[in-house]
């Protein structure tokens, strides 16, 4: 039982400090300006420090009346940010490369990543005749691109079924996606890929895909929620509404904590 004053007072302090935290798990970003939807599906995402990066795929999110942007720089992290909104631009990635008729535009971008050298690297793969997939890499210290190359891929196996959002984290586990189940799972990939060596870490109605996972500076994972899974289940037009979150933080694995 709780009598004493000090013991209620630090039992309501550390409930509203665990409020706080839990409240404070979700991001979300305006991109109407650039003429996009809300509900764009948005394909993959990489932050660095207080940038995100976003890409569009222009084959799924194709709009035949308008020139919607393939990779987009947003704001991060949104909430606890020391500029407000309107203070920070949402703009197309690069400014310089925007253009649909410079030949060195992006077409369509599909993966994104950063490494700790604060480059960014791009996968620029269109589904159009005469045009070849390639992985562009930019300094974002500089704000300059540094090279364009090819890259072999290389077949690894079978997962346990039809998913997105491939991401292994600092202790050899493999997060996927899972929108069969709405459910996001994490494979040992010390052990066997059996149903066994799996777990699920997240799974819920308000999460109908996950296309994309990051580990940002405190090591805790993200995951880039979309109204579908393009591409791998037929999207469900009467459920694709306004989304709660575009993220969801992935709770940690005991055996990754």
């Amino acid at each position: 039982m709780i009598g004493s004053p000090k013991t209620q007072f630090a039992l309501t302090i550390g409930i509203s400090t665990f409020y706080f935290l839990v409240a404070n798990v979700s991001y979300s970003w305006n991109v109407e300006s650039l003429n996009i939807p809300d509900n764009v599906v948005i394909w993959k995402y990489a932050v660095w420090k207080n940038r995100a990066f976003l890409a569009i795929p222009r084959a799924i999110n194709e709009e035949k009346d308008r020139y919607v942007p393939t990779l987009v720089e947003v704001p991060w992290p949104k909430i606890n940010s020391l500029m407000s909104d309107a203070n920070i631009a949402t703009v197309p990635f690069s400014k310089k490369g925007s253009s649909k008729r410079r030949y060195t535009a992006l077409t369509s971008v599909t993966g994104l990543d950063v490494d700790p050298r604060g480059r960014l690297w791009i996968l620029d793969a269109p589904d159009k005749n005469g045009y070849w997939p390639q992985i562009v890499i930019h300094d974002l210290k500089r704000n300059d691109r540094l090279d364009i190359q090819n890259v072999t891929v290389t077949w690894l196996g079978n997962k346990l079924g039809s998913s997105v959002g491939l991401f292994c984290d600092s202790k050899d586990g493999l997060h996927y996606f899972m929108p069969l189940d709405r459910a996001s799972v994490r494979w040992d990939t010390k052990s066997p890929i059996s149903a066994e060596s799996h777990s699920v870490l997240v799974q819920s109605n308000d999460i109908p895909c996950i296309t994309d996972y990051i580990m940002d500076a405190q090591k805790s994972i993200w995951g880039l929620v979309n109204s579908d899974c393009s591409g791998v289940t037929k999207p469900n037009v009467t459920e694709r509404g306004r989304l709660r979150s575009r993220t969801v933080r992935i709770p940690k694995h005991s055996s990754a904590s």
